[in-house]
C-alpha cells in the first residue's frame, strides 16, 4: 500500500530516521497561553504556515474542548501511535502538521520550534484529565489554561 502523500510530508522526519522525540527533547518548554492564541488566531499568527483562511479553532470548536466537534483534549495523551493508512508511526507534532498541511492548506511547522512548542503545550495543558479515549478522568477548571 502506497502511504498517503500528506501524511508521508508530515511524517518525513519518522521515515527518515530523523527522530521527533529527539527534537521535542530540545524543542525549548512552550506556554500553554500562546499556544491557545495561536489556535485562535492561526492565520493571522502564522500566516507562512497557515495559508488557508481558517484558525485550528475552525474546526476544534471551543478551544479544542468540545467534545463532538473534533476535540483535542486527550490527544497528547493518544500519540505517538500507528497511523496504518501511512505506515508510520506519528508523533503529536506530526499529527499537529498534518492539520497545517491538509486542513489549513499550508505548510508544517519546525517540530522543534517554539509555535509547535506552544501548541503542544495547550494540547498537554487540555488533557491532563482526558483519558484517551476523550472521557474525562477529573475536572480542572478552566480547561487547563488560566486566563
Amino acid at each position: 500500500m502506497v502511504p498517503n502523500s500528506r501524511m508521508a510530508e508530515t511524517t518525513s522526519a519518522v521515515t527518515t530516521g530523523t527522530s521527533t522525540a529527539a527534537a521535542s527533547a530540545t524543542r525549548p518548554a512552550g506556554s500553554p497561553e500562546r499556544g491557545l492564541a495561536l489556535l485562535e488566531h492561526t492565520p493571522d499568527s502564522l500566516p507562512q504556515y497557515a495559508l488557508a483562511n481558517l484558525r485550528c479553532t475552525s474546526c476544534h470548536l471551543d478551544r479544542g474542548l468540545r467534545p463532538d466537534a473534533a476535540p483535542i483534549a486527550g490527544a497528547t495523551r493518544r500519540y505517538p501511535r500507528l497511523v496504518e493508512r501511512a505506515g508510520v508511526v506519528a508523533s503529536i507534532e506530526d499529527r499537529v502538521n498534518y492539520c497545517f498541511t491538509r486542513s489549513l492548506a499550508g505548510n508544517p511547522l519546525p517540530v522543534a520550534g517554539r509555535d509547535m512548542a506552544d501548541i503542544v503545550a495547550y494540547m498537554a495543558s487540555i488533557s491532563r484529565d482526558v483519558a484517551a479515549d476523550g472521557r474525562v478522568i477529573a475536572c480542572a477548571a478552566g480547561g487547563g489554561v488560566s486566563e
